[in-house]
């Protein structure tokens, strides 16, 4: 899924957005372990995801994350969103101080844990 959807929203991002300042800030677990997709209206289906992939999933999951980070979520929520044709939505917020803009990644399916697995052989 190549779709960038952005939207521009007035006000702050919800209350536990979270600020991912390092990898210590990222889930552990990295092996490969299978989700379950369920986008709006549509069947489920299974994806499995590892490493940097993995942890950035697990990450929004549990809560909408900001966009601008020293580890490189940009570009594990673009390889999750191309690869595993997850929906994740880019939310564009406007500081009232200075009119900067910043970007918070949010789910739009909902994903499900399942589980790891083993013997699998997963691009990076």
């Amino acid at each position: 899924m190549t779709d960038q959807t952005k939207h521009s929203i007035a006000g702050s991002p919800a209350h536990n957005t979270r600020w991912i300042l390092s990898c210590a800030d990222l889930p552990k677990a990295v092996a490969p372990a299978r989700f379950r997709i369920t986008p709006p209206g549509e069947q489920s289906r299974e994806v499995i995801a590892s490493k940097r992939k993995r942890q950035v999933l697990e990450c929004l999951m549990s809560s909408p994350i900001y966009s601008a980070s020293p580890v490189r979520l940009s570009d594990g929520a673009m390889r999750i969103k191309e690869e595993c044709g997850i929906h994740i939505q880019t939310d564009w917020y406007s500081d009232a101080k200075d009119g900067s803009r910043y970007g918070v990644y949010r789910l739009i399916d909902h994903v499900e844990y399942l589980g790891e697995v083993q013997n699998v052989q997963v691009a990076a």
